[in-house]
C-alpha cells in the first residue's frame, strides 16, 4: 500500500514539514519559554519556578510532537494537554502529596486547582523571596503551559515564526510577576538569550523552507529563481536580525549602566490588606496574663537558648495612654517559609506548640529565617500569617487554637556589653509622633544621663538608673501596691511621688519614653521569657510574660535593654518614704485615661478578629490502603473518561451516518449512500477529492495511485442514480458488502496508528456531501 493519496487541493501545498523538524521546533519554543522563567528566580529565591515552567512547557510540546509523529488528529491535544498539566504539575507543585511515589494524590490536585485561582494573588502579596509553599508554583506552571500551547498551535501554520509570540508573552508575564529589585545583568542575560535564540530559530526555519521548496521546484529556471529568492531573503533576514540585536545591545547597556535596580512589577501596586493598628496592644493586657492567667500554660517551647525570649510584638506608637503597633512597623505581608538571615545573629531552631495562648501575634525568638507550621491547620495558618521584617513581628489575624504549632529557625540577636555600645551611633528610624513628655520625667532623665557623653552611654545610664531606683511588684496579694497601666499619669507617678514601684509593663514604657525624650528612637517589645532553665520542652505560663526596650544602633541593629529591677529586690521603708514630704513641682499631669480592658475585641475589625475559631476537624482514620485503591481507581476512570469521550463521540457519529445510509427507503439511495461511505473512508485515510470530480474520475484516481480498485462500483452508483431501471433490495445489499470489503482492504493496508487516525479523522465529516 502506497499510503496517503493526495487530491488536487493537497497537492498545491509545498511538501510537509519533516516530523523531526516539527519536534525540534517545539523543543526550541519550549526552551525559550523556560528561559524567560529565569526572571522569577529572584522572586522565589530558588530555581523552583524554572522547574515548574519546564514541566508546564514540556507537556504541550511533547503532546504536539507525538500527535505529529504518529499522524494523530490534532483535536486530541485538547483533553491530553490539560490532563498532562494536572498530573505532572500536581507532582511539581505538591511533591509531598504523592501516591505510589509517582502519582499525584487528591490533595496535590486540590492544591493545583486552588493555586490556579489564588496562586496569582499569593505570588504578588507574599514578600520576596516567596519560597514554594502552598500553591506558589502554580502561576509559572500555567504561564509556561499556555505559552507553549499557543506556540505549538502557531508553529504549524503557514507562518511558523509567529509562534514566537508565545515565549515573548510568557517572558513579559514572568517579568511582571517577578521581584521589584532585580539584578540588571539577569535581565540583560535573559533578554539577549531570547533575542539571539529566537532570531536564530527564525533564520533556520526560513532557510529550511527555502531549501525544501528548491528541491521540489520543477526545472532549472525554477531552481534558479528559488535560489535567488533564498539569497535575497537570507540577506534581508541578516540585516533585520543585525538591526534588532544592535538595538537590544544598546538597550541592555543602558539598563546595565543605570544605577537603579527597581523596575515595573505588579507587586509594586498590590498591597496586602492588613492594618496592624486594629490589634489590641499586648502591653495593655500585661496584667491579665501575670495575674489572672499567671499559672495557665500558654506555650510549650523546645530548643530555646538560655537567656533567649519569645517576642510577641514590637510597639512603637505611644499616645499617652498605651504603646501599640503603628503603620510605620509594616508592611505586614505574607511570606514564604524561607527568609534571608540578618547579620550579627545566630540561627537557632526552635519548636513551639500552642496551648492556651490566644493572642493575634506569632511568638518568635528573633527574625524569621525558616518557618514551617505543623498540626492539622498547616495550610490555614500559612495563609493567615502576615509578617513585618521591620518590626520582627508576625500577625495571625485568624487567631490560634490548641494544638497549633510551628518549627522556626530564628536569627537570635547577639548580646552586647555596655562598653561595646558606648561609641555606637543611633540609627535613624522613623517613629510615630508622641505626646509631650512631662517635666518630672524629663528631670529624672536628666539626672540619670548626667555625666554620660555618648548616645550609647546615655541609653545605658537610663536603664541602670531605673534598675537602681526601682522596685518590682505586680500588685498581687502580699506585694506592694502597683497599679496597672502605662499611661502618662502612671509613669509620672513613678518618678514623682513615693517609691518607684512597677513591673515590666511600667519600666519598659518609662525607659522608652525617657530615651525618646533625648532624641533617640526606642520601642517596647512584649514577649515570653522562660523562668526555668532552657534546654528541653519548657512550658511558658502567663507569669512568664515580660517586656523590654529596643534601641537601634548603626552596625548593631535593634539592641535590647531590660530596665526592670530584679523581683527579689526588697522595698525598703515604704511607709516612711511615702509619708516624706517631697519637693512640689509645678507640672500639669494629664488625667488618668482608661486602659484597654483585657480580652476585648474591636468590633470594627471583626474580619481580622473572629470571636471563636472553628474547632479542628477530626483526623482521618488509618485507612491508607482502601483510600489508595479508591484514589487509583478514581484517577484511572477519570483519565479513561477524558480520553475515551471524544473518541466514542466520533465513532458514534460515523456509525449513525452509516446506519442512515443503510436505512434509506429506496434501494438506489442505499447504493449511492454506499459510494459516499467508501469515499468517506478514503477521505479519512488521506484522500482529498475535488467537489467537481465525477465518480468515474475519483475511481480512476484511486486506482492509478494503487490505493483501491473500484471496478464496477462507480458505474453502479451512477446507474442507480440516473438509470430508470428499478433496483431491488438484493442488489443494494450486494453493493454494500462490496463497499465493506473495499473499506476493510483500504484500512487493512495501513499501520496501526494510521488506521486509527483514519477511523477518528474528522475529514469526512467536513465534506459537503454526506
Amino acid at each position: 500500500m502506497s499510503g496517503r493519496v493526495r487530491g488536487p487541493r493537497r497537492a498545491r501545498s509545498v511538501a510537509g514539514t519533516g516530523r523531526w523538524w516539527r519536534a525540534a521546533d517545539l523543543a526550541v519554543l519550549a526552551g525559550l519559554v523556560v528561559l524567560g522563567s529565569l526572571l522569577l528566580v529572584p522572586a522565589y529565591g530558588s530555581a523552583a519556578p524554572v522547574v515548574a515552567a519546564a514541566v508546564g512547557a514540556a507537556v504541550p510540546a511533547a503532546v504536539f510532537a507525538v500527535l505529529q509523529r504518529w499522524s494523530l488528529p490534532g483535536w486530541l491535544a485538547v483533553p491530553v494537554i490539560p490532563l498532562g498539566v494536572v498530573v505532572l504539575g500536581a507532582v511539581v507543585v505538591a511533591p509531598q502529596d504523592r501516591v505510589l511515589g509517582v502519582l499525584p494524590a487528591s490533595e496535590a490536585v486540590a492544591t493545583l486547582g486552588r493555586g490556579s485561582l489564588d496562586g496569582w494573588r499569593d505570588l504578588l502579596t507574599v514578600a520576596t523571596p516567596t519560597g514554594v509553599s502552598g500553591a506558589l508554583l502554580v502561576p509559572p506552571l500555567l504561564i509556561a503551559a499556555v505559552a507553549a500551547t499557543v506556540a505549538g498551535v502557531l508553529v504549524g501554520t503557514r507562518h511558523p515564526a509567529v509562534a514566537l509570540v508565545g515565549p515573548a508573552a510568557a517572558a513579559v508575564v514572568f517579568a511582571l510577576f517577578g521581584d521589584i529589585a532585580v539584578n540588571p545583568g539577569t535581565v540583560v542575560l535573559v533578554g539577549t538569550g531570547l533575542l539571539v535564540a529566537g532570531l536564530s530559530w527564525v533564520v533556520w526555519i526560513g532557510g529550511r523552507r527555502a531549501r525544501r521548496a528548491e528541491r521540489l521546484a520543477a526545472g532549472q529556471l525554477a531552481q534558479d529563481r528559488v535560489s535567488g529568492a533564498d539569497g535575497v531573503l537570507g540577506l534581508r533576514r541578516a540585516v533585520v536580525a543585525g538591526t534588532i540585536l544592535a538595538v537590544a545591545a544598546g538597550a541592555s547597556a543602558a539598563v546595565a549602566l543605570d544605577g537603579s535596580t527597581d523596575r515595573a512589577a505588579l507587586r509594586a501596586v498590590v498591597q496586602a490588606p492588613i492594618d496592624p493598628t486594629v490589634f489590641d496592644s499586648p502591653l495593655a493586657l500585661f496584667r491579665s496574663y501575670t495575674k489572672d492567667r499567671a499559672d495557665d500554660v500558654q506555650l510549650v517551647v523546645q530548643g530555646l537558648p538560655t537567656g533567649a525570649r519569645l517576642r510577641l510584638a514590637a510597639l512603637d506608637d505611644y499616645d499617652g495612654r498605651q504603646f501599640r503597633i503603628s503603620d510605620l512597623s509594616g508592611p505586614f505581608v505574607r511570606i514564604g517559609p524561607e527568609r534571608p538571615a540578618p547579620a550579627n545573629t545566630a540561627q537557632v531552631p526552635v519548636t513551639v506548640r500552642v496551648a492556651g495562648y490566644r493572642g493575634p501575634f506569632l511568638p518568635l525568638p528573633g527574625p524569621v529565617v525558616d518557618l514551617r507550621f505543623t498540626g492539622a491547620r498547616t495550610d490555614e495558618l500559612s495563609a493567615d500569617l502576615r509578617y513585618s521584617a521591620t518590626a520582627t513581628t508576625g500577625l495571625m489575624p485568624g487567631g490560634w487554637q490548641t494544638g497549633d504549632g510551628y518549627d522556626v529557625v530564628a536569627a537570635v540577636p547577639a548580646q552586647y556589653a555596655p562598653d561595646v555600645l558606648a561609641a555606637a551611633r543611633p540609627q535613624a528610624v522613623a517613629m510615630p509622633p508622641g505626646p509631650a513628655v512631662p517635666d518630672l520625667v524629663r528631670s529624672a532623665t536628666d539626672r540619670y544621663i548626667a555625666g554620660a557623653t555618648t548616645p550609647g552611654q546615655r541609653v545605658e545610664a537610663i536603664r541602670a538608673g531605673l534598675v537602681a531606683d526601682g522596685f518590682f511588684s505586680h500588685g498581687a496579694t502580699g506585694e506592694p501596691v502597683s497599679p496597672a497601666g502605662h499611661g502618662l499619669d502612671r509613669l509620672t507617678s513613678m518618678v514623682g511621688t513615693g517609691p518607684m514601684i512597677g513591673d515590666q509593663e511600667q519600666y519598659a514604657a518609662l525607659m522608652a519614653l525617657m530615651v525618646r525624650s533625648i532624641g533617640i528612637p526606642a520601642r517596647v517589645v512584649v514577649g515570653f521569657a522562660p523562668s526555668a532553665p532552657a534546654g528541653g520542652a519548657t512550658e511558658l505560663r502567663g507569669s512568664d510574660l515580660t517586656a523590654w526596650v529596643e534601641v537601634p544602633f548603626e552596625g548593631f541593629g535593634w539592641v535590647p535593654f531590660d530596665p526592670t529591677p530584679p523581683a527579689d529586690k526588697p522595698v525598703t521603708d515604704t511607709q516612711e518614704r511615702a509619708q516624706t514630704e517631697r519637693r512640689e513641682v509645678a507640672v500639669e499631669v494629664p488625667p488618668a485615661l482608661p486602659q484597654v480592658p483585657p480580652d476585648t475585641v474591636d468590633n470594627e475589625s471583626a474580619d481580622q478578629h473572629p470571636e471563636d475559631a472553628p474547632p479542628p476537624e477530626a483526623a482521618p482514620g488509618d485507612s491508607f490502603m482502601p483510600a489508595l485503591v479508591v484514589a487509583m481507581l478514581g484517577w484511572t476512570l477519570l483519565v479513561v473518561a477524558l480520553v475515551a469521550a471524544p473518541i466514542l463521540a466520533i465513532l458514534a457519529i460515523k456509525a449513525r451516518r452509516r446506519r442512515r445510509r443503510l436505512a434509506a427507503a429506496r434501494p438506489a439511495d442505499r447504493i449511492t449512500g454506499g459510494w459516499l461511505e467508501l469515499v468517506d473512508t478514503a477521505t479519512d485515510a488521506g484522500y482529498r477529492p475535488v467537489p467537481w470530480q465525477t465518480r468515474s474520475e475519483v475511481a480512476r484516481e484511486l486506482a492509478g495511485a494503487g490505493v483501491l480498485q473500484l471496478d464496477w462500483l462507480a458505474p453502479a452508483a451512477d446507474a442507480a442514480q440516473f438509470s430508470p431501471t428499478p433496483i431491488d433490495d438484493d442488489r443494494a445489499r450486494r453493493y454494500w458488502r462490496e463497499v465493506d470489503d473495499r473499506s476493510a482492504e483500504l484500512l487493512g493496508g495501513l499501520g496501526f496508528w494510521r488506521r486509527w487516525r483514519a477511523r477518528l479523522s474528522l475529514a469526512s465529516l467536513r465534506r459537503r456531501k454526506r
